[in-house]
């Protein structure tokens, strides 16, 4: 998660919200040079949303604020960066989701709330059944139907009003997913760190139904998949399936200084946070050319040419520093690297 988890006011409710105010006539804004952090108004911003990889980012978050692009320049919204995650409709950008779910070995956590806005986070109304689950991603064909974890995987296909709760890892934490075609891959942690990657079948999308476990590894940390390819990282390196997860292939070659190597090792069962760790925090399939993957890990972002058998470190992106998120923008020539400090814009190459 990137943002810390804060306690929620009247702020999360979209009460008590702050009159929207504009940025300043030229404000400091994404378009830096390579490298650079990301800044608007003199802060540096945290993630931006992309809703569509073929544009550029149309939301900013601050510290304290969410920025809406607008008639080329950021503008304030009302909306404060209360910690909660925030997901943006890949087809609809004005809609916006956010919401979390409590540290999942809590038993007297209070519920977070979850809430959409369809005004580009002018407004918010909260969505009653949706309280404590964290948006992962809309699904790309399916407008209406997002997939979000309360620790276990939850489903609404109503763009957030209802919520069906489903349990496809028991005794692990769901931390992301993935979807390609009829196929959804859940990725969840256990409480001595062993990652699973289950596949559900979308034929029928209100009806999952469960398919086997495409793999098991201690460390996972990051899911994505495209075009009948699936890619998962973590602590001891990269893993490749195109067969669906019934065959991978596994990849530490070039990035040594940033994985492990004793992959017989016992359970990590560590309470450091996924970017205090060494490893794999994040992958990308490659949005032009699928063999080509992007990996940043906990010390700068890695390439790979030749389908994840060999990494090269990407030195054109930040360096020296945990890489927490990638977004692909115009079409596949921007990257937008998340880390601890901020966000910064590299070429694609």
């Amino acid at each position: 998660m990137l943002l810390l988890l804060l306690a929620c006011t009247g702020a999360c409710s979209g009460e008590g919200a702050a009159t929207p105010t504009a940025a300043t006539a030229n404000p400091t804004s994404t378009e830096t040079p390579t490298g650079d952090l990301l800044l608007i108004e003199a802060q540096p911003v945290r993630r931006v949303l992309i809703p569509n990889p073929s544009q550029g980012p149309i939301y900013d978050l601050t510290d304290d604020w969410l920025y809406v692009r607008a008639e080329g320049n950021w503008r304030r919204t009302p909306t404060r960066n209360d910690g909660r995650w925030m997901v943006a409709h890949p087809a609809i950008p004005e809609r916006l989701y956010r919401g979390d779910h409590p540290n999942c070995a809590a038993t007297d956590a209070a519920d977070i709330p979850f809430e959409r806005s369809d005004d580009g986070g002018t407004t918010w109304r909260v969505l009653h059944a949706g309280r404590n689950v964290r948006p992962l991603m809309v699904d790309p064909a399916l407008g209406e139907t997002i997939y979000g974890s309360d620790c276990r995987l939850a489903i609404s296909h109503d763009a957030g009003v209802t919520w069906s709760r489903y349990d496809p890892l028991p005794g692990f934490r769901v931390i992301a997913v993935a979807v390609d075609g009829a196929r959804l891959y859940v990725l969840g942690v256990s409480a001595d760190d062993e990652g699973r990657i289950r596949a559900i079948n979308l034929s029928d999308p209100l009806a999952p139904v469960e398919g086997d476990i495409v793999l098991s590894a201690i460390g996972l940390r990051c899911i994505d998949a495209r075009e009948g390819r699936v890619v998962a990282g973590g602590v001891f390196g990269t893993y490749v399936s195109d067969d669906g997860g019934l065959t991978w292939s596994i990849s530490r070659t070039g990035l040594e200084a940033v994985t492990r190597s004793d992959v017989h090792a016992q359970r990590l069962a560590t309470a450091v946070t996924p970017w205090g760790e060494i490893g794999v925090l994040t992958i990308k399939i490659g949005l032009m050319n699928k063999h080509r993957i992007f990996a940043g890990t906990s010390n700068g972002m890695y390439l790979s040419q030749d389908d994840g058998a060999t990494w090269v470190a990407y030195t054109v992106a930040p360096v020296d520093q945990p890489i927490l998120e990638i977004q692909f923008a115009l079409g596949g020539a921007d990257l937008f690297v998340t880390t601890p400090r901020g966000v910064s814009v590299a070429p694609s190459p």
